[in-house]
């Protein structure tokens, strides 16, 4: 497992379990689907720069996934290579797989930074359907982490 650090937020729990969800049957998804735009990241892999300038979505987590499947992270296939350290990210999400699509931006900061890094980017959700993007250093297996508090409200 990649060493993870979390960016704290001030903010609290978007959605508690108040219904008492339980992650462990197969039956409770998630029920939202969760991805990003990745204007500010070159791919290497299965998506090509004419696709980031469409500012096509890119679907990390799908609504039917089981939320006991989402404690860990789901990353895209594709492998990134940051234009700078520091840059905000495009998250979107919708109720379900079709509908309304709402997005929120989040500045982030890649970890252990240098030119030719190779990154990948991904999500996970904990228990309390609290959803983090997650980027990772591939070289050096470095994560970080950003909880997106507050974010699946609308």
């Amino acid at each position: 497992m990649p060493p993870y650090r979390t960016i704290p937020s001030n903010e609290e729990p978007l959605i508690s379990n108040k219904n008492n969800i339980d992650i462990n049957n197969s039956s409770d998804n998630f029920g939202y689907s969760l991805g990003v735009f990745i204007d500010e990241f070159v791919t290497e892999g299965l998506i090509d720069i004419k696709t980031i300038a469409k500012k096509i979505p890119i679907t990390l987590i799908h609504s039917e996934t089981p939320l006991r499947r989402l404690d860990e992270p789901i990353f895209e296939e594709s492998h990134l290579i940051a234009n700078k350290q520091i840059f905000p990210v495009q998250i979107w999400w919708m109720k379900g797989s079709q509908g309304r699509r709402y997005m929120k931006e989040q500045v982030i900061e890649v970890p252990n930074y240098y030119p030719d890094a190779r990154y990948r980017i991904g999500m996970r959700v904990n228990s309390l359907k609290v959803p983090y993007l997650v980027i990772e250093e591939i070289g050096s297996s470095i994560c970080v982490e950003y909880k997106l508090s507050n974010l699946l409200e609308n």
